[in-house]
């Protein structure tokens, strides 16, 4: 991803919730300098909130969503289907 332009400093996530389930899904919109804070921060909200069951879906045909991997591996979510 990184060519040498200037990477910005602020990652974003959408969260797709499923109450019913106690499930949320987290997918990557923007990678930026604090992924690995951003992704600790929703994991950390969602089990205070009680919810056990979260997912981090990306779509490696982008392969700037790849750059998520060492952060979501870092919060104990291991590698799905």
């Amino acid at each position: 991803m990184d060519e040498g332009e200037r990477s910005s400093p602020h990652s974003v996530l959408s969260a797709e919730f499923d109450r019913g389930s106690s499930r949320v899904t987290l997918h990557p919109i923007w990678l930026g300098e604090d992924a690995r804070e951003t992704v600790s921060a929703h994991i950390e909200t969602l089990v205070k909130e009680n919810i056990p069951n979260i997912f981090f879906e990306m779509d490696l045909g982008k392969s700037w969503q790849c750059h998520f991997t060492p952060a979501s591996l870092a919060q104990g979510l291991s590698r799905g289907s």
